[in-house]
Order: structure tokens, then C-alpha cells, then sequence
């Protein structure tokens, strides 16, 4: 996440070549409705890996305070975690663990979407970081009941 580790090179890892491959998984579950929380994590990992610390769910994106229903898809060009963020963002949810954790040669972030219904519209794209530079994004913040975090949008 920008920085170089026991000799290895950010700049050799990329999307396709350092396990960001998109998966399609097809659920069983008919319809996600509330704060239920669905366990679909260990079918998209796709079982233990070595190296897997840990799965964390932390930010379940349903609804907010005052609003009726789901929320719709966010429309604009913007990136979920930067890289600058990372560390601020494993240190918020790995509390004690994420110095020990950090120290290793690397940590990644993993985004799932669990969409539980087919998508007949509004396509979904992802692309690899290393293809746009942190400075094309417009900080914004993104505002939580118990904090405020950011989101980097393409203005």
C-alpha cells in the first residue's frame, strides 16, 4: 500500500497479479432486507490461505438514521480506501493487534460487494489502483454517527 517491504516493490503488484481477480458468486439468498448480516465472507475468500490473518467486516452499508429502505448504488467515480488510508483504517479496526499485524511484509484490504439480487442496471467497475494517482481524487468526507471518514472522488 505504497510503501516497500523486505525488498519487495509496490509497484510489482497489481490487481490481476496480487489476488484482486473478481469473482462471481451466486447466492441463495433471495432477498437482504435490514441489519441482517448474511455470511457469505468465507464462499468469496474461497476457504484458508496461509498467509489469511483475518476477515473483518467493517462497514456494513444499509441505511441511515431517518431512511427508509436500502440504499441505492453511489453513482460517481471514487475509490473506497486509498492508500494513505490504509493504515489509519487497520489501525481503527484492529485495534491492539494492528501494529503486530502491520509490521509484516504486507497487509491488503479485500472490498466485497454482496448485491442479492441479480444487477439488471447500474454496472459496476473496478480498477486496478496503480492506474490512477491519488492526487485525481477530491477528498469528501463521508460522515458515520461516530465519525467522519473520507472518500476520494473524481471531480
Amino acid at each position: 500500500m505504497g510503501a516497500d517491504h523486505e525488498g519487495t516493490k509496490e509497484s510489482d503488484y497489481s490487481a490481476p497479479r496480487a489476488g484482486g481477480k473478481p469473482k462471481e458468486i451466486h447466492t441463495t439468498v433471495r432477498y437482504y432486507g435490514g441489519d441482517r448480516n448474511v455470511p457469505l465472507e468465507p464462499t468469496i475468500i474461497g476457504g484458508p490461505k496461509p498467509s489469511l490473518i483475518r476477515v473483518l467486516m467493517h462497514t456494513n452499508r444499509v441505511s441511515q438514521v431517518g431512511q427508509k429502505g436500502t440504499l441505492g448504488p453511489i453513482y460517481n467515480v471514487h475509490v473506497d480506501q486509498s492508500a494513505s488510508a490504509a493504515v489509519p483504517l487497520a489501525h481503527r479496526w484492529l485495534g491492539d493487534e494492528a501494529e503486530e499485524l502491520l509490521a509484516k511484509p504486507r497487509f491488503q484490504i479485500i472490498n466485497m460487494w454482496r448485491p442479492c439480487k441479480p444487477i439488471t442496471r447500474d454496472p459496476f467497475a473496478v480498477t486496478d489502483a496503480n492506474t490512477v494517482a491519488e492526487s485525481d481524487y477530491i477528498k469528501v468526507p463521508f460522515i458515520y454517527p461516530d465519525r467522519t471518514g473520507a472518500c476520494g472522488v473524481i471531480g
